[in-house]
């Protein structure tokens, strides 16, 4: 390619762009509701992974609470079930034979 072509093409690729001062009205509503779209998404993110880490602290604080209550409840009743609907002990019939750990339940609908 000769220079004079290589301006040529220059030249064309840069008149083919029309020379445009401002978007119209309708393009720029689309943009700006498209903007406001993705940073409200970005907020709500946001949000809810502070949510989320609140709930996943809130669970290990409770599991802690659980191991607590229930070593407490088996170290004054030993191993054995407990009847959540009304509280009624009944025996495992083959408690593990380590250190207390965690109270089993068993759920009956009455």
């Amino acid at each position: 390619m000769n220079s004079n072509t290589k301006n040529n093409i220059i030249m064309a690729k840069k008149t083919t762009k029309a020379k445009v001062e401002k978007l119209s009205s309708e393009e720029l509503k689309n943009i700006q509701e498209l903007q406001g779209k993705i940073q409200n998404i970005v907020m709500n993110l946001g949000s809810a992974e502070l949510a989320r880490q609140s709930m996943i602290n809130e669970h290990s604080l409770l599991n802690e609470e659980w191991k607590k209550i229930t070593l407490d409840l088996e170290t004054k009743y030993g191993q054995v079930n407990v009847n959540l609907a009304d509280g009624v002990l009944s025996p495992i019939k083959d408690p593990v034979e380590k250190e207390p750990e965690v109270l089993q339940a068993v759920v009956t609908e009455g």
